[in-house]
């Protein structure tokens, strides 16, 4: 879904599962079937539910064990971190579900995944306000349905359900740290990306 690499704000649809010359990686897939997961040595990961049966959103709808391991049981918005190098299991309690992941180089950058949601149609929408720091990435992701992102010092951005925005800190070339307001009565994941310093020895 969302890579880094290239300079679009709008990012979908972009990782390439083969290209692992990356930084950070955010996709959104299905898991049909229980099973072993890729290796992804080199690499930190993020996983957390965000599609599942109505009737099952309040329970375990995924368990994963790493090297063979006690599994972990994972509800819809629960946020698991795990390496990329151990050898991971899925097994899928209730059906199938959808994830959203991220594939991170820890010695690079730092990251940080989150669901949001407004538990009932009736309450008032959901206001998330951010900001983002010194060489930090932030990507929004829609769900179910469309929300309002609205960088402060700029005019509204709908997304649309399924879709992703990819907004940069602050740089060289916009020195003001970006102000964002997320509005929605639907899920979202904001997943967080911070470039650490590079170490000289």
């Amino acid at each position: 879904m969302a890579q880094r690499q290239g300079d679009d704000r709008r990012a979908r649809d972009r990782a390439r599962c083969e290209d692992l010359d990356f930084v950070w990686r955010l996709a959104r897939a299905p898991i049909v079937e229980s099973g072993p997961f890729s290796d992804f040595s080199g690499y930190e990961r993020l996983l957390v539910p965000v599609e599942v049966e109505a009737r099952h959103r309040d329970a375990v709808v995924l368990e994963l064990d790493h090297d063979g391991g006690a599994p972990r049981g994972l509800k819809l918005g629960q946020v698991h971190a795990f390496s990329g190098a151990a050898k991971t299991s899925c097994r899928l309690r209730h059906g199938p579900v959808v994830d959203l992941n991220v594939l991170y180089k820890s010695e690079v950058c730092a990251a940080a995944l989150a669901y949001h949601e407004s538990r009932s149609e009736s309450e008032a929408p959901l206001d998330l306000e951010l900001e983002l720091a010194a060489r930090e990435d932030l990507v929004v992701v829609a769900l179910a349905d469309s929300i309002e992102l609205r960088d402060l010092t700029a005019d509204a951005l709908p997304i649309l359900g399924g879709d992703a925005v990819w907004i940069e800190g602050p740089s060289e070339k916009r020195t003001t740290p970006p102000r964002i307001r997320v509005t929605a009565r639907h899920p979202f994941v904001t997943a967080r990306f911070v470039e650490l310093p590079v170490s000289h020895h």
